[in-house]
């Protein structure tokens, strides 16, 4: 009879063991990261991408990082910078992007120009911890996902979301695009005051190539 409860019991903690194996097997831990080339991440469809600490994805212009992993940061900021694209293009329907954890408030900063695509309208953006947000600073820092821009309030609602992110806007001013299907793009564009200074520059430039010559 001890035995077999011995054996009943090896037998529990092997099963446990294997569940756990499984479960933990489609996470990932993202760290910080360079790419120069257009680039397919290994992430898969089902995989959680989890930042547990400052990351950044430093992107190439022109370069476009393509992943199927759901985006998960907790307490830490994950930011996207070098003028180049992340594209998060999943058909999952268990896909999604939580802002915060456990308590801790998360934070996405797009920065330098440069965008964060999260392409599936089975693909909500979730907030559980108030005071997390996502920050698009310098012009033409881009973010793109299934859902609505309340301008009243500054937040976004994702698809399905359970909650609506604040967008803070640095830099510029932001401008909201409607793509169809459901998708949103927020971008940043100069104040309406930069353009009369940029047009000044630009014909003060030309007059002065013009008395060259």
């Amino acid at each position: 009879m001890i035995m077999k409860t011995t054996l009943m019991t090896r037998f529990a903690w092997l099963m446990g063991g294997l569940v756990l194996a499984s479960a933990t097997a489609s996470a990932a831990t993202l760290s910080s990261q360079t790419f120069t080339t257009d680039t397919t991440t290994s992430y898969t469809e089902n995989e959680d991408l989890f930042v547990f600490s400052d990351v950044t994805w430093t992107i190439s212009p022109n370069v476009t990082v393509t992943t199927a992993g759901r985006f998960f940061p907790e307490g830490a900021t994950f930011t996207v910078a070098g003028g180049g694209s992340i594209n998060a293009t999943t058909g999952n329907t268990y896909a999604g992007m939580r802002i915060g954890w456990s308590g801790e408030a998360a934070f996405i900063d797009i920065i330098e120009g440069s965008t964060f695509e999260f392409t599936s309208s089975s693909a909500p953006v979730w907030v559980n911890v108030s005071g997390s947000s996502i920050s698009l600073d310098g012009i033409g820092s881009t973010f793109i996902a299934a859902g609505t821009y309340d301008s009243g309030t500054g937040e976004f609602q994702g698809v399905g979301g359970n909650g609506a992110v604040p967008i803070i806007v640095t830099n510029g001013t932001l401008q909201v695009n409607d793509l169809g299907s459901g998708f949103t793009e927020l971008t940043v564009v100069p104040e309406p005051g930069s353009f009369a200074l940029i047009a000044g520059c630009l014909g003060l430039t030309w007059v002065m190539l013009r008395r060259r010559g």
